[in-house]
């Protein structure tokens, strides 16, 4: 299922659209992740809210943000993923990630593989030419927390990968929820 909620593309008036949009935005989030939570239906449905590219640190002369795909913040919830655990910082400006920078193919094929989709997968584009769904299969074992299987990458030399299937076992307390905030806030 996807859902859109209005446009964050803020190039203008950034405060006044953001002040209109995030009380509803978080409250309709929470009531979810809750909903899911009392159901029982967290630990299987993977909760993600995303974005394509980021926004540029500064406010520019309109007083909003442009494109900025340096850096971007993702969060997510069930699934598989840990609770909690924030992943990533970036330099004191929020302009380009600093430490354990998670580029959009290692998010790719995180997702992928909690929702049981291998990441090595090809679809075939026109023409018959194979097209891999995920350009670099490097899943991050650092969110996931109850047993999943997953597909990871192991470097068998410099420039070949070979995947092996692992399972993480951890103990959830609480119901999952995981923010990668490189904005460092």
């Amino acid at each position: 299922v996807t859902l859109t909620y209005g446009g964050f593309d803020h190039h203008s008036n950034i405060e006044t659209n953001m002040n209109r949009q995030l009380v509803p935005f978080d409250q309709a989030y929470a009531t979810l992740i809750t909903d899911l939570h009392d159901r029982g239906m967290l630990n299987e449905t993977l909760v993600m809210v995303t974005t394509e590219f980021g926004r540029t640190p500064k406010i520019n002369s309109n007083a909003g943000r442009d494109h900025w795909p340096q850096v971007f913040s993702i969060a997510m919830a069930g699934g598989g993923v840990k609770e909690g655990y924030v992943h990533g910082t970036s330099d004191p400006t929020g302009s380009f990630p600093e430490d354990d920078p998670f580029t959009v193919d290692n998010y790719a094929a995180t997702a992928f593989s909690l929702m049981g989709i291998d990441p090595r997968n090809e679809l075939m584009a026109d023409g018959g030419r194979p097209i891999r769904i995920v350009n670099n299969n490097v899943i991050e074992p650092k969110i996931i927390i109850s047993k999943y299987d997953v597909w990871l990458p192991i470097k068998t030399n410099g420039l070949s990968l070979e995947y092996s299937p692992i399972s993480f076992t951890f103990i959830p307390i609480t119901f999952k929820t995981i923010l990668w905030n490189n904005l460092g806030i």
